[in-house]
């Protein structure tokens, strides 16, 4: 077994899961705002430590070790699709892909509702903020969903738990693949 995610990353990972479902399930009720505003703020400290932490951490979690190449995450979704992609311990670009829209998402989503909720006067958009900030929000479940699609089906591929993984941290050095997605790393 190898040891792929920190506890931090893990921790991260799954308390910025939360604070994007409290937001996501209580935007629509003004008796539950301060809790969608906590939520809010919750997930944008999550995303800005697990920023500067992929740019000063070692290991899998590293911007470096999963860089933004959106031919190659193309490529990478392509080859999977066709049973020829090779695995990888860390992120795969395609993954890589969907982590970096995620991260961006969900920046321009708090910021906007930063703004929403404080009222900001913008001078180009001075009504659309709202909408802004609601096309952010399902634009980023979107990217939750695409993320959680690739780990099941790169699970079932791979004959490997990846969701196991975010909760231990450890990896398999060499799962038996059920598909026929190849295996080296």
């Amino acid at each position: 077994m190898l040891y792929v995610w920190s506890l931090f990353v893990r921790a991260s990972h799954w308390l910025l899961a939360t604070a994007f479902t409290v937001a996501f399930l209580t935007c629509d009720d003004m008796w539950y705002e301060d809790i969608h505003v906590m939520a809010g703020y919750a997930a944008g400290s999550i995303l800005l430590v697990r920023i500067v932490w992929g740019i000063t951490a070692k290991g899998y979690c590293n911007f470096a070790k999963f860089p933004f190449r959106p031919i190659a995450g193309l490529r990478y979704a392509w080859l999977a699709v066709t049973g020829r992609a090779k695995r990888f311990i860390g992120h795969n670009p395609a993954g890589s892909l969907v982590i970096y829209g995620m991260l961006t998402t969900g920046l321009l989503t708090v910021a906007s509702g930063f703004l929403l909720f404080y009222e900001a006067y913008i001078p180009l958009w001075p009504d659309h903020l709202g909408a802004l900030h609601n096309g952010l929000a399902w634009t980023w479940l979107g990217l939750v969903v695409t993320h959680i699609g690739g780990v099941v089906v790169e699970s079932m591929l791979l004959g490997e738990n990846l969701i196991a993984t975010m909760v231990t941290g450890f990896k398999q050095r060499h799962p038996h693949a059920k598909g026929k997605l190849g295996s080296s790393s």
